[in-house]
């Protein structure tokens, strides 16, 4: 199938100094003080062809590639830091990331260039690469030049913020191509102006200039067959001769979960082309869900998008952490931030937060106390048992769950190498995403806008919506259907229904509260003016049709109060919630976890889920009612 869609990058102009390689070079030959001068003032490019350049000869006979001449002026160091940074910039890939210089490196394990940050000993061992920095001396002959190492104050003023800002900006790496607004893509390998992406090891897709509905229901097919044997949580599961675990039934359109998977791998793949994109959590069953499959979907998604697989983080030992870690990996221009192993946690990130709703994002600089503006195209996967995603995050991320339905799903037998196949067919996968991806594109009145998401939109127009167009379920709807497994969500409702069972609509100040809300909110019996923030807090929270208000003082002195308006449908579930002595405190709208007993501390970057505490074994002598203990007689109740 012949493509006409894709536009190559052209070829990489060079620096113009291949016509002075083989010039011969002799050292300390005398120069004219006029040559000298006119050098100095010349353009970078004109002075390094002044001197000349000739060939050293190796131990072993061979010749070493010759080095151009650099003048250092050491009357005038800044002048020749900026020459310096822009005569390298010509020879070398290197530009400017979030205020600081970054090189391109290839790296030879993975064959794949790699960023990184351009330190000042790195920056005088690649001068002496391609240059002969020099100095003019005056001797008894006249004007010579006498070879020097680069003086390390004119390598630092070379990476100064007001000498790398001229440098060419890089947003990051890109193995996929890059799609334009007018339907086309850009395809090739260096770095692209328009994006200020660096395109490296892109594969030759096969895309139809204008592809059909059947075409794309064939695509379709072809990427579930690829993921058919993955637990899905929703799916339905149909026997199949290869497998003992079964498959995904094709027949059916594919549920949240699966589709889930497809829209998150669509979105690592289009990615560089848009500003903001939600992340993908996946997700299985605490304990029981060890070898599910997250951590081999996260690699399909990987090695479709990126040609390789991510590098896994941990979150560390706490909240601070795991941020630096994020921002780390996203100095590094990494394409995919991949978080692996958060278990039994509810997860919390101001960085990753940000930096998933913001572009560019605010990020501090490591070993540094500054703030800088990074322009990031990371595409964030997080996986874990037992995880949840909380407030500031679970509008940020598409949920798949895994359910294996059995204890060790570890042990589950699967025929053939699914990483390997997928390497093996990357471009046939990637064609396959694109025609869907530009069949939505060229065919609006086919592709009705879904379930909108704040601050995603045009994620979902290019991403989201062809898949639902084609059958497969939302995960937007999902994604407000889980809404409830969010634990401060959770929180937020059991007061709201403790307040209306206590106070319904009146109208309380925050020194009459019942004993049970205010039990609720204080346990550990703080101050007054405590209960007073905590409420402050929720003012004008909506929380399963209760909303919550602080009115407004009547005069300087009056008590503020407090009221619950029920303005929708309310569901009392009629059950025991905050009697005051389970030691749970409420946690306000983005605050920390307060203190809690030892077996309820919040560890890592957020709070554990909660111990199951194994019933209380109460031993008397006497068992008649008459002779129990009040405490232990209402214990034995509650049993």
């Amino acid at each position: 199938m012949e493509d006409h869609r894709i536009k190559f990058l052209p070829p990489i102009e060079s620096g113009g100094h291949e016509e002075a390689l083989h010039a011969p070079y002799a050292p300390y030959a005398p120069v004219a003080e006029e040559q000298v001068s006119d050098q100095v003032d010349a353009t970078a490019a004109d002075s390094h062809r002044a001197i000349g350049l000739g060939q050293v000869s190796l131990p072993n006979g061979d010749e070493a590639p010759a080095k151009i001449p650099f003048l250092v002026d050491t009357k005038d160091q800044p002048g020749t830091a900026t020459r310096l940074m822009n005569s390298i910039g010509e020879l070398k890939d290197i530009y400017v990331r979030a205020g600081s210089p970054v090189m391109l490196v290839l790296e030879r394990r993975s064959g794949r260039m790699r960023v990184v940050e351009l330190a000042v000993n790195s920056l005088v061992m690649l001068t002496h690469e391609h240059f002969q920095p020099y100095v003019k001396k005056l001797r008894r002959g006249g004007w010579e030049a006498e070879e020097v190492t680069l003086p390390e104050r004119v390598a630092r003023l070379s990476l100064s913020p007001s000498v790398v800002a001229e440098l060419r900006p890089l947003a990051g790496i890109t193995s996929t191509p890059l799609l334009a607004a007018d339907g086309t893509i850009r395809a090739g390998q260096g770095y692209d102006n328009e994006s200020g992406m660096f395109l490296d090891a892109i594969p030759e897709v096969n895309v139809p200039n204008r592809a059909t509905r059947r075409l794309v229901e064939a695509a379709l097919r072809r990427l579930r067959k690829r993921i058919s044997f993955f637990p899905f949580a929703n799916a339905e599961r149909i026997a199949v001769a290869d497998s003992a675990e079964g498959a995904v039934n094709p027949d059916l359109p594919a549920g949240a979960d699966e589709s889930g998977v497809l829209i998150a791998a669509a979105t690592a793949i289009c990615r560089q082309s848009l500003r903001l994109v939600p992340g993908v959590a996946i997700i299985a069953p605490y304990v029981s869900g060890a070898g599910a499959g997250k951590g081999l979907l996260a690699r399909f998604i990987g090695e479709v998008a990126h040609g390789e697989a991510p590098r896994a983080l941990t979150p560390g030992h706490s909240a601070e952490e795991l941020d630096k870690r994020v921002s780390a990996e996203l100095m590094t221009g990494s394409p995919m931030v991949f978080l692996d192993n958060v278990n039994a946690t509810d997860l919390r990130s101001n960085v990753m937060a940000s930096a998933i709703t913001e572009n560019p994002a605010r990020v501090r600089r490591l070993g540094y106390s500054e703030m800088v503006d990074l322009n990031h195209f990371a595409f964030f996967c997080v996986t874990g048992n037992g995880l949840t995603l909380t407030e500031d995050l679970r509008r940020r991320f598409l949920q798949v769950r895994l359910e294996p339905g059995q204890e060790r799903p570890e042990g589950r037998n699967f025929t053939g190498d699914f990483l390997e196949e997928v390497k093996r067919d990357r471009a046939e996968i990637l064609s396959d995403f694109l025609t869907i991806i530009l069949w939505g594109q060229q065919n609006p009145e086919e592709v009705p806008a879904g379930k909108p998401l704040g601050s995603f939109s045009e994620w979902a127009r290019l991403c989201r919506d062809p898949f639902v167009a084609l059958g497969c379920a939302d995960p937007v709807e999902a994604m407000e259907q889980r809404s409830h497994l969010d634990p401060l969500r959770q929180e937020i409702c059991e007061f709201f229904e403790l307040w209306w069972r206590h106070h319904g609509e009146s109208l309380v100040e925050s020194g009459a509260l019942h004993e049970a809300v205010r039990s609720f909110l204080n346990p550990y019996g703080r101050p007054r003016q405590y209960v007073a923030r905590e409420l402050a807090r929720l003012d004008g929270t909506i929380n399963n049709g209760l909303k919550f208000e602080a009115l407004p003082k009547t005069g300087k002195w009056s008590p503020i109060k407090y009221k619950m308006t029920k303005i929708g449908p309310f569901i009392d579930d009629g059950g025991p919630v905050g009697d005051g002595d389970d030691n749970r405190s409420f946690v306000g709208l983005g605050e920390a976890a307060k203190p809690r007993p030892p077996s309820q501390a919040a560890q890592g970057p957020v709070r554990r889920a909660r111990a199951i505490s194994p019933a209380p074994v109460i031993t008397t002598t006497e068992t008649q009612p008459g002779n129990i203990e009040p405490a232990v007689e209402k214990k034995l109740e509650e049993i």
